[in-house]
């Protein structure tokens, strides 16, 4: 929320990088259960209006389709934390898209940073395809896990 970009605004102030990059508190896409309830102060932006960037960071609690389907520039990463409840017949849904746009995904990870094997990527997509909501995320099911430990919401890192 605001409290975070403040207090990152503030950091970057401390090492002198401030005047390297733009935070801004806003919504990118649908306004999907926003982290912290702010969203009332937080400017709406279309993703086809995002500026040109190196890493593109997607934390859009459902929008990621959306966003990557509007996008229109091309940052050399883009990070996206993925939520395959929002199109459960299709849970690889963002990953093909991130495919068509040019990208090769480099890294998957568990909600917790922990690094995923492919299947454990297609089997966590595949239960979190089967959740039906946000709220059952927070139960901490045996389905939320692979054998590694890591658990969904999954991260992935693709590059150009």
């Amino acid at each position: 929320g605001f409290e975070s970009v403040e207090q990152i605004n503030k950091v970057a102030r401390i090492n002198g990088v401030a005047h390297q990059y733009e935070v801004r508190h806003a919504i990118v896409g649908g306004e999907h259960n926003v982290y912290g309830g702010d969203s009332d102060t937080a400017d709406q932006v279309d993703a086809k209006d995002l500026p040109e960037c190196d890493v593109l960071e997607l934390d859009c609690e459902g929008s990621e389709a959306e966003i990557l389907d509007e996008l229109n520039s091309s940052p050399r990463v883009i990070i996206a934390e993925l939520h395959p409840w929002q199109y459960p017949d299709v849970p690889r849904k963002p990953l093909q898209m991130l495919n068509d746009l040019g990208y090769d995904i480099e890294h998957s990870f568990g909600h917790d940073g922990v690094e995923l094997s492919e299947r454990e990527l297609s089997t966590l997509l595949q239960r979190s395809s089967e959740r039906k909501g946000l709220d059952d995320q927070h139960n901490r099911t045996e389905e939320m896990f692979v054998s590694s430990g890591a658990r969904w919401p999954v991260v992935v890192a693709a590059t150009k």
